[in-house]
């Protein structure tokens, strides 16, 4: 004869197999309110030539001093797309309980790079962000330019997102 716990455990298998495991992770709903997003470190793949990160760096490093501050009201679930300003949206796809990835994109919608966003806490946003710099920089493939931006000579920008209040 079986024990109860036994029995127990047996029909609770099927009721596990009808919910996702996902569907009990906590995700984490950030406050409504103000948020400030800031880029707090840029840097340049070692594929970049010592010319262009001399040229380009400075230009990204000027973001790290410019904050941008708005109201989002994200209510009961997190939609990273609340985040966004422009028209330019990321196409945002969840990858685990408080991760997303998007695509950045070029002026003419090209994918240029990919950015992670991570929900930290319902007070902290992360964003990781990597750009090729040859279509940002140079979509028209400029020769004279071509030198400046070999394969792989991408942006690495790091974006913390706060609450405000």
């Amino acid at each position: 004869m079986m024990e109860p716990f036994s029995m127990r455990f047996l029909l609770f298998l099927p009721l596990v197999s009808l919910f996702p495991l996902s569907a009990f992770a906590d995700e984490i709903v950030p406050q409504d309110g103000a948020w400030t997003t800031q880029m707090t470190e840029v840097t340049l793949t070692e594929a970049c030539p010592a010319e262009t990160t001399a040229a380009v760096l400075p230009q990204f490093e000027q973001s790290l001093e410019q904050p941008s501050t708005r109201e989002v009201e994200f209510g009961d679930r997190f939609d990273p797309n609340l985040l966004e300003e422009g028209e330019r949206p990321y196409g945002w796809a969840q990858t685990g309980d408080n991760t997303w990835e998007g695509a950045m994109l070029s002026d003419g919608d090209q994918k240029i790079g990919i950015a992670t966003l991570t929900v930290q806490s319902d007070a902290l946003i992360s964003v990781l962000g990597e750009v090729e710099l040859a279509p940002m920089l140079n979509p028209a493939e400029d020769p004279d330019f071509t030198a400046m931006f070999p394969p792989g000579c991408s942006a690495q920008m790091t974006f913390q997102i706060n609450h405000d209040g």
